[in-house]
């Protein structure tokens, strides 16, 4: 079972930035947000974690280890969250297109398309199930990064628009191996 965290609040969530790879600290609010979700699945035994390197996730994850301060922790760079190049920092409106459509054409230099995003995923997850198919895996990653994380075990939305996959700051998916269709690359 895969128990998925994203990160607390940011202010670039607040400012709608395109965040990306650059570090950020939570907020406050952030911070009281990664406090509530650690609590609320602090009688979960996790057998391991998996955490992006980046500021935000360490931040949340710290959180987690209050209640759990033997937890097995991995740093993946495959988990971190989307990088959007060159915009990296701007106002989500420079974008000026759905980023989150399979079909979007990204005029920007070094910025991920959906796919790429997806095959870091796939990657993560395939090695995960092979290596944690049965035990309790906690990913404490990016939004984005839930996005493609969504479809690995669900499916990729008919219409190729994953907009519409809302991953809420410090709020706990369950994924499950057991159950999931991994999405198809094919369009």
């Amino acid at each position: 079972m895969i128990y998925f965290v994203r990160h607390g609040e940011t202010s670039d969530n607040i400012n709608v930035v395109l965040t990306g790879h650059n570090d950020v600290s939570l907020t406050e609010k952030g911070l009281v947000q990664a406090e509530e979700v650690a609590y609320e699945l602090k009688d979960i035994d996790f057998d391991v974690c998996y955490c992006s390197p980046l500021i935000r996730t360490r931040q949340t994850l710290e959180k987690f280890l209050q209640y759990k301060p033997n937890l097995q922790v991995i740093f993946d760079k495959r988990i971190i969250e989307r990088d959007y190049g060159e915009v990296s920092g701007e106002h989500t409106s420079v974008c000026g297109f759905n980023r989150w459509h399979r079909d979007a054409k990204i005029p920007f230099k070094n910025f991920e398309a959906v796919d790429e995003v997806y095959l870091r995923a796939k990657s993560f997850y395939d090695e995960v199930r092979t290596k944690h198919r049965d035990q309790r895996v906690l990913v404490v990653s990016h939004s984005g990064f839930g996005r493609v994380s969504t479809c690995y075990f669900n499916g990729f939305p008919a219409d190729g628009d994953l907009d519409k996959i809302k991953i809420s700051n410090a709020k706990a998916l369950m994924f499950d191996f057991n159950s999931s269709v991994e999405a198809k690359m094919k369009k």
